[in-house]
């Protein structure tokens, strides 16, 4: 079951990334080829403006500092901000952005169709996306953590036992 899931996010990832009408550079499909990570970390932004009241689930499971990628971490801060202001204005985020080449990357997350049909595909995928973003998020902080602060090393092992848990069916059925 969990290789099944893990593939067919793989497969939505990348359906997802095909009709995203990125540049060039952006494109897993071109010269440079993006991760999974990036894949995962866009196809959660425009989760979370296509379906803002997913939000406020998914802050227990996935924040801000879960975003490896800078740019995309100040694109889910900004997202995270509005939905408590009261509502995700897509519009608004993309004016906060003055570099063509962002102004581009920003608009094909926003303009982005999210290729699942069924509630259950998409349930599949985003417990997919959360379990790979929290993994990414993961090592990425344990190779960048100061290794004498206690704290973070209780949070990081906090966050590994939560993920072992979530990859085993922990996470709950968002409803879209």
């Amino acid at each position: 079951m969990q290789s099944r899931m893990r593939s067919s996010g793989t497969v939505i990832l990348r359906q997802w990334q095909e009709n995203t009408g990125l540049p060039s550079k952006y494109c897993a499909n071109k010269k440079e080829k993006e991760g999974g990570v990036e894949k995962a970390q866009k196809l959660m932004l425009t989760w979370m403006t296509s379906y803002p009241a997913l939000i406020g689930k998914l802050e227990k499971y996935i924040t801000p500092e879960d975003f490896t990628t800078p740019l995309y971490r100040q694109i889910a801060e900004m997202i995270v901000l509005q939905y408590h202001e009261g509502g995700v204005n897509p519009a608004k985020l993309l004016n906060q952005f003055v570099d063509s080449e962002e102004q581009k990357e920003v608009a094909g997350l926003f303009n982005a169709r999210i290729p699942l049909e069924t509630e259950e595909e998409k349930r599949r995928a985003l417990h997919d996306v959360i379990c790979n973003m929290k993994e990414n998020s993961i090592a990425y902080q344990s190779a960048h953590m100061n290794v004498t602060d206690m704290a973070a090393l209780q949070k990081l092992m906090a966050d590994k036992k939560s993920l072992e848990r979530w990859k085993a069916g922990e996470l709950p059925d968002f409803a879209f």
